[in-house]
């Protein structure tokens, strides 16, 4: 009995090593995945991150009032921005959408934008995200929207 277990086992490695089934299996985690690069491959023309109507894949700007604060983020860097405070450091992460909006995080500084109109307070400017940063302890609230569509200052 033992002996035909043997036997039977071994046909079944073999089998399973046979180059029939090699190519089954290749064949399937191929397909696999296909499936998966078409699943989160953006179609040509269409970005990949779109928050209410902000293209994460761009730059983006979040501007806060009580304190005056800005974080330019895009092009591989983020820069934050006050009156006591100017600092900027190199970014590789992209922002991570989610089920309530978007968020980025990295050591003392988490953002998270949610698609909601927001108004900065001390103008007519509507923005359609809503942005929260958390610096350390510190939490400033305030909107953001992508920096193409700011209003620029002109003299």
């Amino acid at each position: 009995m033992t002996a035909r277990l043997f036997v039977s086992a071994s046909l079944l490695a073999l089998t399973a090593c046979s180059p029939a089934h090699k190519a089954e299996v290749a064949s399937a985690e191929s397909a696999a995945a296909s499936a998966v690069m078409s699943a989160i491959t953006p179609a040509p023309g269409n970005p990949a991150h779109i928050l209410g109507s902000v293209d994460l894949d761009k730059s983006i700007t979040l501007v806060g009032t009580e304190p005056f604060w800005n974080i330019l983020f895009g092009d591989g860097r983020l820069v934050f921005s006050s009156p006591d405070s100017h600092l900027g450091r190199t970014v590789s992460a992209p922002f991570i959408l989610n089920k309530d909006g978007a968020e980025w995080h990295d050591d003392n500084l988490h953002i998270y934008l949610t698609p909601v109109r927001c108004s900065d307070g001390m103008s007519d400017r509507g923005y359609p995200l809503k942005a929260v940063v958390h610096i350390g302890e510190t939490v400033l609230k305030g909107c953001a929207n992508n920096t193409s569509r700011l209003p620029q200052n002109r003299p």
